[in-house]
């Protein structure tokens, strides 16, 4: 099993508030910034990565 690791990142980002909640508070937006895939069970967002055929 992979070894978890916790570590934090900061961005500038210049756009409105409501625009960049909608990409922070969704699976779907943070989807797009950081993972292939993200799930979401209640707080807690899972950042998966595509899976490519199996060997």
């Amino acid at each position: 099993m992979a070894k978890r690791e916790k570590y934090s990142m900061e961005f500038q980002v210049r756009c409105s508030p409501a625009i960049l909640y909608e990409f922070l508070a969704t699976p779907s937006g943070l989807g797009e910034w950081f993972a292939d895939r993200v799930k979401q069970k209640k707080i807690s967002f899972s950042f998966l990565e595509r899976q490519y055929g199996r060997s």
